[in-house]
């Protein structure tokens, strides 16, 4: 009866998806992706002793959070943007 319920949910999920037009790629990414991205988090956890500052000290993960900032907050202005022109 579980087998069910699950295929239900991923059912309901893709119909959304769908629904959305949310585009396919990036969901394919994130299932690939995510357990690489979980057990590498876990690994650095361990190694700093829990210390989750330490994840945001070094230059390079600085580095890569202004990017992904700079990123974010772009997609942002340029849907406002777009909002303000109609």
């Amino acid at each position: 009866m579980m087998d069910l319920y699950v295929m239900l949910a991923f059912g309901l999920i893709g119909y959304l998806l769908h629904r959305l037009a949310f585009p396919l790629a990036p969901v394919v990414l994130g299932v690939l992706l995510g357990p690489m991205a979980e057990q590498n988090l876990r690994l650095a956890m361990l190694l700093s002793q829990d210390d989750v500052g330490s994840l945001f000290t070094r230059p390079i993960s600085q580095g890569i959070i202004a990017l992904l900032l700079l990123v974010v907050f772009s997609q942002v202005w340029k849907t406002l943007r777009k909002g303000r022109q109609r």
